[in-house]
């Protein structure tokens, strides 16, 4: 386990190039930089697989469908056979849950190499016995592409399906390019002008910053770079409060119930969730990772769904044991308080504050629950390579992720408090709540627990792979995604003055420094 403490340093910025003393000198030192600052070799495409429509095997029967998407180059021939053509990037997971008309939201950031022809998206009916079944394939051309940036917003596309099929399907994507050019451009911005852009982002109540994330909202990559960036200066807490008060305000504006707070993805809960990521990795460990290896490493079956229960096997039996590994899991958690980061129980804290001047400290225990479980230790539970917690040579199989999913599944519901009637659970789970019924005033303890004052605690750690300190480069990300959105961002600056009340000699000298900001990044 690789771990990093917490540090109260500054960003190392890096050296600038030494004086040139002749024009020849000086020609060879600015082409030395840009080779230098010339790091990306390919062009980058993040594709979002949203959905599917209309999904059917070619008999007209419904499927179990997933989704592969292949990088094909131009050593690959024509042809959809998933065995024969390109280069595997990464699959979906199987959607048992409405299969005809799926829900995945998975993004994939693809590497783009020099060459390469097309994506193509494979939508695959999944078979637990014989050969998986090709439902249609959905091409991305790229050998056309010239430009350094292409957005494609959330579009329905037609599969190419077998001519026999008696139903057409559709797959819902949305994409982003940029060139290799492009990215290095970003780069060359982020890192010559990172001291003068970073002060504008972390002054002034982060109004700038704040701006750029309402605007970017549904950019996870850009949550990931802010929360590193900010939290290199000791500052991502804030910030991420801040963007939580944003969303409280809002909520409390627009409905009455606040039982929904945090539940849907917002940039407030994704920047939420990537703080507690980075500064709480070893919490996760030390209370997740040995028991989510035992299990995964476990051939016992915990399979509840008569549906896909097999022969001889006991749903009763297999309820007990699914049962006892949520118990084991939530009782680990519930002994874990003492080992929570004081970073993180003080953000809880301020939240907590911030609903009691509003008026709504009864919101408090679920706004906690939302954003301690929904957003930080099921994700971990359900993804737990995604957090490091699976070591080699375990690995998460199809049936070892099926389990992960029931366990998150019934957490969920058992830490939100849902009544049985009011939950999302498929129905043959329904049986297993009275099973749990006894760990629900645990539950409640551990949030009251949680909501207790405290002054110190454990310090944050982090996992090597987690604290990235390419500050410019991770800036680079965040300039990529502004491209095209300056208007937008304008806009909810504007917004966030208003919301802030901010006096107009304040709001003058943020507007200014804003400017200052755009001109740096549109020079080019």
């Amino acid at each position: 386990m690789a771990t990093r403490k917490g540090s109260t340093a500054g960003v190392t910025e890096p050296a600038p190039p030494s004086t040139a003393t002749s024009t020849t000198e000086k020609g060879n030192t600015i082409q030395n930089m840009i080779q230098f600052l010339s790091i990306f070799k390919n062009g980058l495409l993040e594709l979002t697989v949203l959905g599917g429509q209309n999904l059917y095997t070619k008999s007209g029967k419904k499927p179990r469908p997933f989704c592969a998407v292949f990088l094909i180059d131009a050593s690959v021939g024509t042809g959809t056979d998933p065995q024969a053509q390109g280069h595997l990037i990464d699959k979906t997971d199987v959607a048992d849950s409405s299969p005809v008309n799926p829900t995945w939201g998975k993004t994939f950031p693809i590497e783009i190499p020099p060459g390469t022809k097309k994506i193509q998206i494979h939508v695959i009916s999944h078979h637990r016995l014989g050969k998986n079944r090709l439902i249609g394939v959905c091409e991305i051309d790229l050998a056309s592409v010239t430009q350094n940036y292409w957005e494609v917003e959330p579009t329905l596309f037609d599969l190419v399906q077998d001519k026999a099929a008696k139903e057409k399907g559709k797959l819902q994507l949305k994409w982003s390019w940029t060139s290799a050019f492009a990215r290095n451009n970003d780069f060359r911005l982020a890192f010559m002008h990172y001291k003068k852009i970073t002060p504008v982002l972390f002054a002034n109540g982060f109004h700038v910053s704040l701006a750029i994330c309402n605007a970017l909202s549904s950019e996870d990559m850009v949550a990931v770079a802010l929360i590193r960036i900010f939290n290199s200066q000791r500052l991502a807490a804030p910030l991420v409060l801040r963007l939580l008060q944003g969303d409280i305000d809002t909520n409390l504006r627009t409905t009455t119930a606040g039982n929904t707070l945090f539940r849907r993805d917002s940039m407030a809960t994704r920047m939420c969730s990537h703080y507690f990521k980075l500064i709480g990795f070893k919490y996760l460990y030390d209370t997740l990772s040995t028991r989510i290896n035992t299990l995964l490493s476990d051939t016992t079956r915990y399979e509840i769904d008569p549906h896909r229960i097999r022969s001889g096997e006991d749903i009763h039996v297999n309820s007990e044991r699914l049962v006892a590994a949520v118990n084991e899991i939530l009782s680990a958690i519930f002994a874990s308080t003492g080992r929570i980061p004081l970073n993180m129980r003080l953000l809880l804290l301020q939240v907590k504050a911030y609903l009691e001047e509003r008026g709504k400290p009864t919101l408090t225990p679920v706004v906690i629950v939302n954003l301690f479980f929904l957003r930080y230790l099921c994700p971990a539970i359900f993804l737990p390579e995604g957090c490091y917690l699976v070591e080699k040579p375990v690995e998460v199989t199809p049936e070892g992720r099926r389990v992960l999913t029931l366990m998150t599944k019934i957490i969920q519901t058992l830490a939100t408090g849902v009544r049985q009637e009011d939950s999302t659970l498929e129905p043959f789970m329904h049986p297993l709540l009275p099973m749990l019924q006894p760990m629900r005033a645990a539950t409640d303890a551990f949030v009251a627990n949680l909501l207790e004052p405290i002054t110190v605690g454990p310090a944050d750690e982090f996992h090597s792979r987690l604290e990235d300190d390419d500050y410019p480069k991770l800036l680079s990300v965040v300039v990529n995604k502004m491209h095209g959105k300056w208007e937008k961002i304008e806009k909810e600056l504007a917004i966030v003055h208003e919301s802030s009340a901010t006096p107009p000699d304040i709001k003058a000298n943020i507007d200014a420094e804003f400017g200052v900001l755009k001109g740096l990044l549109k020079t080019t």
